[in-house]
């Protein structure tokens, strides 16, 4: 085994209570595969069980090395362990237990019966974009602009929104539904690049700050050489939030915490030759709307950076500073239950129930964006 998957086998065998008991190979290199290590554990043992996640990388090396050296010897792999879905300790806990002829310590069956039985009593809930996030805002502004746009190119087209890995791609999900595909770190950019040769429709590809750094500058190049017609949106929320804040190039600060020169994803734009380069605070959303809409209507490549810090770094800097959160609330009395604050815009602070709806003050930030766009001035601070 080798990385996470060594992990998982040390837990099982932990488990089964058969450490010291088997030889354990932890694989630090899968290419090169370590030959030497290997024919030393093929030549000992009379069965060896290689544990990876998806794909038989590990195995058929393994297999190769016992096929040259001529080492009979029984191999197992993607027969026990699955090829597809998350591997995890019960995966490795089967499959050593049923080549080891022993019983699991868990009755997996029992636990899978008893949460097919609990699981239809269990409220729907995917995950979601914290409240505040910047990403909601901007999705909002991207959806309502790109809409705009659609129609004049003709009736029944609808706008194209390849996505890419970070936070936001949870905005495949309604009411937003602005993440089209999702395939690899730059991917957004590089589909728009072929969609834009072939489909006549506003194409709008967006893709974090880091994302941005780590593979978006290529595809944005070839965009601007091969003259697509994108609007790609850069989603600064001067983190990489989805994988623990780490620091990036637009931020300004190295991965040891020292101080260097900050890259501004709209200077990286124009040097690309991008002739259409924008910034807009998602939070502003009348401005972030127009901003957009002018961005789709330029030929050729456009890019608007939608900045805002993350929703999450805001509140922790606001309780460092001791900075009271003033949380929002629906005035009963305008509110005339129009649900566009639900279907259009769903942050999770607001709460339907019934006919009622209403704020948790606990999880709401104060972003104040819900208040723009309700059509009847119905959301306000709880204080002032």
């Amino acid at each position: 085994a080798s990385g996470l998957s060594y992990a998982y086998a040390v837990e099982a065998l932990k488990w089964l209570g058969l450490e010291g008991k088997v030889s354990l190979l932890k694989v630090g290199t899968t290419h090169p595969i370590p030959e030497g290590l290997v024919k030393k554990l093929l030549t000992s043992v009379e069965e060896v069980l290689v544990i990876e996640e998806l794909e038989p990388f590990v195995e058929l090396h393994v297999k190769a090395v016992a096929g040259e050296e001529g080492i009979r010897v029984k191999i197992h792999g993607k027969d026990l362990i699955p090829l597809i879905g998350e591997l995890s300790t019960r995966h490795a806990v089967t499959a050593i237990a049923k080549l080891a002829g022993v019983e699991p310590p868990v009755d997996f069956a029992a636990l899978d019966k008893a949460s097919s039985e609990v699981a239809p009593m269990l409220p729907f809930r995917p995950p979601i974009m914290c409240p505040g996030c910047p990403h909601r805002a901007s999705f909002y502004a991207i959806k309502v602009a790109a809409q705009r746009v659609a129609k004049s190119y003709g009736e029944g087209v609808e706008p194209i929104y390849p996505g890419d890995i970070g936070c936001y791609t949870l905005a495949f999900q309604q009411p937003l539904e602005t993440v089209d595909s999702c395939i690899c770190m730059g991917g957004s950019i590089g589909i728009a690049n072929g969609l834009a040769h072939v489909v006549n429709a506003p194409i709008i590809p967006c893709l974090g700050d880091s994302t941005f750094f780590h593979a978006g500058i290529p595809p944005l190049i070839n965009a601007v050489y091969n003259k697509a017609k994108i609007t790609v949106v850069v989603l600064d929320n001067i983190t990489t939030a989805m994988t623990g804040f780490q620091p990036h190039p637009g931020t300004g600060v190295t991965a040891m915490g020292d101080p260097t020169t900050r890259l501004m994803p709209e200077d990286v734009a124009k040097g690309c030759g991008v002739g259409f380069v924008e910034v807009v605070d998602p939070y502003d959303v009348k401005r972030a709307i127009d901003v957009m809409t002018r961005a789709l209507r330029y030929e050729g490549p456009a890019v608007v950076v939608m900045r805002r810090l993350c929703a999450l770094e805001a509140l922790r800097e606001k309780r460092r500073k001791g900075e009271k959160v003033v949380p929002y609330v629906i005035d009963q009395e305008k509110c005339k239950k129009c649900d566009v604050c639900i279907k259009m815009f769903a942050c999770p602070s607001i709460v339907k129930s019934g006919d009622t709806y209403t704020i948790d003050p606990i999880t709401c930030v104060g972003c104040g964006v819900c208040a723009q766009i309700c059509p009847y001035k119905a959301i306000v601070p709880a204080e002032g």
